[in-house]
């Protein structure tokens, strides 16, 4: 919510001044930051109904960072609620790749599944799912 975005940038603020700038040299960190910055804009955009851009946002991520499963999750959520089902279903498959152990994944994919009434494949994911 639009809170937790506030006292992200508050935060990161706030340490970058406390911290110096020492960090800025650091490659790492820039990349780390980069990381925040787009999935928090990202996250910023979707609650501001600007899917599309929250999508751009969300691809940039991935290719600043594209073993990180969160980038896929937010974009197959946001993908959602654009009625975009099978590019949603793509990205919930990366997150799964990238992390088998995530429940969440697993439901949101079965619930897409579902509401494409492909119900036997749904049920496997919502099993996926408790276990």
């Amino acid at each position: 919510d639009i809170e937790r975005i506030q006292i992200l940038v508050w935060y990161l603020s706030k340490w970058i001044s406390e911290e110096g700038l020492a960090h800025l040299k650091n490659p790492r960190y820039l990349k780390c930051l980069d990381q925040y910055f787009y999935h928090v804009k990202a996250m910023y955009c979707d609650e501001m109904n600007l899917h599309e851009k929250a999508i751009r946002c969300l691809e940039i991520g991935i290719q600043l960072t594209p073993h990180t499963f969160g980038f896929y999750t937010l974009k197959g959520l946001v993908q959602l609620k654009l009625g975009q089902y099978q590019q949603a279903l793509q990205g919930f498959d990366k997150a799964i790749d990238l992390d088998p152990y995530n429940a969440e994944v697993y439901y949101r994919k079965a619930a897409i599944l579902d509401v494409c009434e492909q119900l036997c494949e749904a049920n496997e994911y919502y099993d996926k799912t408790i276990k």
